[in-house]
């Protein structure tokens, strides 16, 4: 019912807007360019319609899904340390971490409620708050008695995927990586690590629910109205879609990437990389920016705009695409690209390609349909 109702408001609104037949090419949107805000509107209402169904609603299910292997993973790992299962479990933290790189950038909606965000990946962490509240829990006298409700009430540092790194996956410095799987410090990181796994999957559960729910934030945004506290016209929804594309560009280029190259190799700081101790640095990095570019075909933000503006949905495409070719070109593990000359050069090229991107999107894209770029959800960290 749930479906049914809204593929009836996703027809509505495309026939509203002249665009009930949907080519096979995913997310036309056969709305000219607007000139005036009664003419962006139609085109405003369905780039959201087409951002909800086609790429926000598939990408947190996959979150969900990832998440609950991760659980099943770690379960397995732990009650049967095999390499087998090491490398299962390995793989299972890389599907949630990619899963997670295509909605990460997505900061509206469920996923603020409650700190959501914070909780399934505490990033950056340049004061090292997960290690330092990490050692601390697992110092803690009563740890065998720790369970869910206690794990959601401490600090979202070690309740997410950066814990679970840590405990689990990464080399990490005080040399856990050589813990015994019979000793008492073994079980008790694999106990922790449980109940992190469950938090993730049950959070990653609530935010995909909330996006289904036909009466929740989906609802807001598809039928705007002067009362509503979030969402008082089309153009209010939209901006969070392209409010989305830039804070994705600036998390990856301001985030991800500069703090760790620094100026000059020998200003580097690796550790600075995301998710770098479980070698997904790379991995994470382009799920972003192939979720990114996803979003701008499923939304069809830049399809049929004036012959004047056609060039902006090929630039961007273009852009994205070279940088999402030039990352899996990097050979070098993530704590050794930083100061590698070849990958350096690489990881620069994304930063330019990614400011030029955030250009053409906050400047001529906006205007072409309509919205104000404003502030994304990073201004001011």
């Amino acid at each position: 019912m749930r479906v049914a109702t809204f593929a009836l408001f996703l027809a509505g609104t495309m026939a509203a807007a002249g665009t009930l037949s949907v080519p096979a090419r995913a997310a036309e949107g056969n709305v000219p360019a607007p000139a005036t805000e009664a003419e962006a509107a139609p085109h405003q209402r369905t780039l959201v319609a087409l951002a909800v169904e086609r790429y926000i609603r598939p990408a947190y299910a996959n979150v969900a899904d990832a998440a609950n292997g991760l659980r099943t993973a770690t379960v397995r790992y732990c009650a049967q340390p095999s390499a087998t299962n090491m490398k299962g479990l390995e793989n299972a933290f890389r599907d949630t971490l990619v899963a997670w790189g295509g909605v990460d950038f997505l900061r509206f909606g469920p996923a603020t409620t409650d700190h959501r965000l914070e909780r399934i990946s505490f990033w950056p962490d340049p004061r090292n708050f997960v290690e330092r509240q990490l050692r601390t829990l697992l110092a803690s006298p009563d740890l065998d008695s720790f369970d869910l409700d206690r794990l959601k009430g401490q600090s979202a540092a070690v309740q997410g995927l950066p814990a679970f790194e840590r405990l689990m996956l990464a080399p990490a410095r005080d040399g856990s990586e050589k813990v015994d799987p019979d000793s008492d410090a073994f079980s008790r990181r694999c106990r922790l690590a449980g109940l992190i796994a469950t938090n993730i999957g049950d959070i990653a559960d609530t935010i995909r629910d909330a996006w289904i729910d036909p009466d929740g934030i989906s609802h807001q945004m598809l039928q705007p109205g002067p009362d509503d506290p979030l969402y008082r016209t089309e153009a209010e929804a939209a901006d969070e879609i392209l409010k989305a594309l830039l804070t994705g560009i600036e998390q990856v280029r301001d985030l991800a990437i500069t703090p760790a190259l620094g100026a000059t190799p020998e200003d580097a700081r690796p550790l600075r990389f995301p998710y770098v101790r479980s070698g997904n640095t790379l991995a994470l990095i382009a799920a972003n920016i192939t979720g990114l570019r996803q979003l701008i075909e499923a939304s069809g933000i830049a399809d049929n705009l004036r012959p004047e503006q056609s060039w902006l949905r090929t630039s961007l495409l273009f852009e994205l695409g070279n940088a999402e070719r030039v990352l899996k070109s990097i050979d070098e593990p993530p704590m050794e690209m930083a100061a590698d000359p070849k990958s350096r050069a690489k990881l620069n090229y994304v930063r330019i390609t990614l400011g030029s991107i955030r250009d053409t999107i906050a400047g001529p894209l906006a205007s072409a349909v309509g919205l104000n770029v404003g502030f994304n959800a990073l201004d001011g960290d």
